[in-house]
């Protein structure tokens, strides 16, 4: 009998490790923003057009300049050095147009609650709903997925769903990352757009280090028609 109460300890003690590893290896995801914060990339955007092969190059600046009780944040968002080249050409003011500026409030999980520009476009937020990686609600582990629903509204938002994984933890530079997958399909209009993206965002803050994403239908603001498109981004600063 003595030894069966041992036993029966044992493994109350292996339930308890268990139980203590698994909270360990929980993982919280979202973005912990500080005004001030000065975030920059270099984003890149092959697409096929009419004729042949466009490519869009530009350095995004992006300044964290309010940062609410809940985490939500307001960053406005620069866009510098524009080019464009049209099989293999540079095409000299082929950016003129483009938005430079934008003021994007998005909640901590990255959900997008609003794009402020001078253009008045509603592909805009479109493009903003299939771009932003949202993080889950509740600490996950690796290789556990999330979905996520995009509702339409009357700024241009189109009904969407998603689902992301969290597949691993990797170096990319100096940052600890962890590595996202992700999926958004729009379900609703005649040209439903949709993207495939895997982001490799900071363990430290939830900062996106580097995205590459292939989309369909997507509706460009400003271009005439939608594009399938390659995009990636990459911190630079």
């Amino acid at each position: 009998m003595r030894n069966g109460f041992r036993f029966i300890g044992l493994a109350a003690v292996a339930a308890l490790s268990l139980t203590v590893l698994a909270a360990q290896d929980a993982i919280v995801l979202k973005r912990i923003a500080k005004v001030g914060d000065v975030e920059k990339y270099r984003m890149k955007a092959e697409a096929q057009v009419e004729g042949g092969a466009a490519v869009f190059t530009g350095v995004i600046t992006e300044k964290i300049t309010k940062v609410a009780d809940d985490g939500q944040y307001t960053m406005e968002s620069t866009t510098t050095d524009n080019a464009v080249s049209f099989n293999g050409k540079d095409i000299p003011g082929g950016a003129a147009g483009a938005a430079d500026v934008a003021t994007i409030t998005c909640k901590a999980s990255g959900e997008v609650v609003s794009v402020v520009t001078d253009r008045a476009d509603p592909n805009i937020y479109r493009m903003a709903n299939l771009q932003a990686l949202q993080f889950p609600s509740t600490p996950i582990k690796l290789g556990d997925s999330w979905d996520v629903t995009i509702k339409k509204d009357d700024r241009g938002s189109v009904d969407a769903k998603g689902t992301f994984k969290l597949e691993a933890k990797e170096k990319i530079g100096d940052y600890d990352c962890y590595r996202i997958r992700g999926s958004i399909k729009e379900t609703a209009g005649d040209t439903p757009a949709a993207v495939e993206e895997t982001f490799w965002v900071s363990a430290k803050d939830g900062t996106i280090v580097k995205s590459q994403g292939s989309f369909s239908n997507a509706p460009f603001p400003g271009a005439n028609k939608p594009l399938d498109a390659r995009v990636e981004v990459n911190r630079i600063g």
